[in-house]
């Protein structure tokens, strides 16, 4: 099959959805042709990417014009230039682009969470965020979700199949532990232990503040290491170092490139914490639970549907609850390095990338063979 995937920022990946496509698409290069549309701001003009074919979009700058143009100028080299035979369409809020598509391709659309509620969009842009979710129902010729709990809600809402696909993890996941340590050397974190927040970008949904607010109350001398792109809001990130102020164990740290050295992060601290208001299927949790980290996250259903009891929830939105499980957590390291262990089994038994891959490669075979 010639299949061609939008929606993304480009490889190698650095968020979420990005991180989902790259999975798929190395495990379906060797026997299928595969493009990737990226975009020129992110991926260098020469890039290269084994058994992959990048196309980089030209693109706008701004936060809300960036994606949209390199979507909105993919579907349209896909229609004019492109021979495929699918088109897998990544984040509801690409699916502006589907009616474009669907003028000469059967098209897969999956969706990553609901876009809408993020709070770096404007009301009037969450509006239109919302018409993309229309679009998502009715011109996909197939619909996933990687969160049963948004694709149940959306099959009510607009009564079209939304098939539940989650996402994966690694079976052997690479961790680069001398990078790490390099990195926590800097930082003045020799043998000591630390808690760990990272994510691919530092919103107000990710709970971050709630963690720091939390640490503050601790007793516990163990650092608290935050990880992740600090220039998404720069406001929020402002509120968060104006928390920590004052504290020289709470330490924020640029953005991560290397996926190696991130998981060897997470595998050197004491404990992750996952503070989340808002997710659909969180990669940077499963992948956590992958190599056995204690867990302490928020009691969110997109959580617990996936860590069953394997991890130490504290009530959402609730820094003093928080601050309590953390407490407790590091107070009885034995009983949370036990839950860790059954975690890793959990999610390395449940969500291997090989199965997930094979249930997309069925649905592309049967929506290029349906009338």
């Amino acid at each position: 099959m010639k299949i061609a995937f939008i929606g993304i920022k480009g490889l190698p990946a650095q968020y979420g959805a990005d991180r989902v496509v790259e999975a798929i698409v190395q495990r379906l290069a060797s026997h299928h042709e595969i493009t990737v549309y990226c975009s020129s701001h992110e991926i260098s003009a020469g890039s290269i990417y084994p058994g992959v074919r990048l196309i980089r979009v030209p693109c706008l700058r701004g936060k809300y014009s960036h994606m949209t143009s390199v979507d909105f100028l993919a579907a349209v080299h896909a229609v004019f230039i492109g021979n495929y035979d699918l088109i897998h369409v990544h984040n509801i809020e690409a699916s502006f682009i589907l009616p474009i598509l669907r003028l000469h391709f059967k098209v897969i659309a999956t969706a990553h969470g609901k876009t809408h509620s993020v709070e770096k969009w404007s009301p009037p842009a969450k509006i239109l965020l919302r018409l993309t979710e229309f679009m998502f129902a009715y011109w996909a010729n197939v619909r996933t979700s990687v969160s049963k709990s948004h694709g149940l809600e959306w099959e009510q809402k607009y009564h079209k199949e939304v098939q539940y696909i989650p996402n994966g993890v690694d079976s052997e996941p690479v961790i680069d532990e001398q990078a790490a340590q390099r990195l926590l050397d800097e930082l003045g974190i020799n043998g000591e232990g630390y808690i760990l927040f990272a994510a691919g970008r530092i919103l107000p949904l990710k709970g971050c503040h709630l963690l720091v607010e939390a640490y503050q109350n601790l007793k516990s001398r163990n650092h608290l290491v935050i990880v992740g792109d600090l220039t998404q809001m720069p406001g929020y990130v402002s509120q968060l170092r104006e928390l920590a102020k004052g504290n020289n164990r709470i330490h924020f740290v640029p953005f991560v490139s290397s996926k190696s050295q991130l998981m060897g992060l997470i595998n050197r601290a004491t404990i992750f914490v996952f503070p989340s208001i808002n997710e659909a299927m969180s990669m940077m949790l499963l992948e956590v639970a992958s190599i056995g980290t204690p867990i302490i996250c928020s009691d969110i259903g997109e959580n617990s549907a996936v860590m069953y009891d394997h991890a130490i929830y504290f009530k959402s939105g609730d820094s003093n609850d928080l601050s309590k499980k953390l407490e407790w957590a590091l107070n009885n390291r034995d009983l949370i390095q036990e839950m860790g262990k059954k975690a890793r089994d959990l999610v390395q038994n449940k969500y291997d990338w090989i199965s997930i891959t094979a249930q997309y490669e069925k649905l592309y075979q049967q929506a290029i063979n349906s009338n």
